[in-house]
């Protein structure tokens, strides 16, 4: 999943664009906002951290629950994959994220 992230910030995956696209939130047919892009979530428990633009998509299922957590601006990502089974976790692992994120980035 480390890699997906890499190649998807290097554009080996898709390019700039279309990354830019999928990280946009998506509208209704009438034009109004969601909190999805394509795959990610861009509102809801994910907004802004430290003045970033937050972006990602969680889960939580019976046996396991994940993360993949996205500042774009910094090209930054965290992958958590556990076997928690907790409807939760993956909130909380937006959390565990910025603490990430506020220990790599003050180095």
């Amino acid at each position: 999943m480390g890699d997906f992230v890499a190649a998807l910030y290097s554009a080996k995956l898709v390019p700039k664009a279309v990354l830019d696209q999928m990280l946009a939130p998506a509208t209704t047919r009438d034009g109004k906002p969601t909190i999805y892009g394509l795959g990610f979530f861009r509102g809801g428990p994910i907004g802004r951290y430290r003045e970033l633009q937050e972006a990602g998509h969680g889960g939580d299922q019976q046996g396991v629950s994940s993360l993949l957590y996205l500042l774009p601006e910094r090209e930054f990502g965290v992958v958590i994959l556990s076997n928690l089974e907790s409807q939760q976790s993956s909130l909380d692992f937006i959390d565990l994220s910025r603490k990430i994120y506020d220990v790599v980035s003050s180095k």
